[in-house]
């Protein structure tokens, strides 16, 4: 009868502390979720304000040099620097970004650019339409034959938990210097708005 005391209490033992390693796990899995969910929704903000601040950058390199930057390292190679630093992309594992160029479509956008900076007088407006029927001036940064780039956006394909420009894939994420439609319409109402 005694051996079978010695055994009821090991399992009795061995009982409380499987249970005890099951309620333990538990509690640290509900504390690690939390904590890889914020880690994750940080790296999302990051990715959001770096590709936000390179692209800012990108337009005032537009505004101050009238073309787009060959490379993104010009943007802190400009005096002043037109960028804090060249970050990475976070969501990327080398870093490195995708680069956005810019292309014959974005030519109507470059326009509006160019108005809302430098207020056209009705002789400029001429000079905008050329004879030859192009619709380009001779300095038109469609001239230079070398890729610019206009934006950049992270190369990871992943879904993440932040929407951002209705999509939550980190690559349909554009950081441009180019403005969107809604912001380009805006903009001219408030221009032909009279007072």
């Amino acid at each position: 009868m005694g051996l079978n005391t010695v055994n009821g209490e090991k399992g009795h033992i061995l009982i409380v502390a499987i249970i005890l390693i099951t309620t333990m796990s538990l509690i640290l899995a509900m504390v690690i979720a939390p904590i890889r969910t914020q880690k994750q929704r940080l790296k999302e903000q990051d990715l959001i304000y770096r590709g936000e601040h390179l692209a800012e950058g990108i337009r005032r390199f537009y505004f101050k040099y009238r073309r787009f930057p060959f490379e993104l390292e010009e943007l802190i190679e400009s005096d002043p620097r037109l960028v804090r630093q060249l970050y990475a992309d976070p969501m990327a594992e080398d870093g490195e970004w995708e680069l956005i160029y810019l292309v014959p479509q974005d030519q109507g956008v470059l326009r509006v650019m160019r108005r809302l900076i430098e207020p056209q007088t009705p002789d400029d407006q001429d000079q905008d339409n050329p004879s030859d029927g192009s619709g380009q001036d001779e300095d038109s940064v469609f001239n230079i034959k070398t890729q610019q780039i206009t934006g950049i956006r992270s190369k990871s394909s992943e879904t993440g938990l932040t929407k951002y420009q209705e999509s939550q894939i980190y690559s349909d994420w554009e950081f441009t210097a180019l403005p969107k439609e809604a912001a380009i319409s805006k903009a001219l109402g408030s221009a032909t708005v009279t007072p």
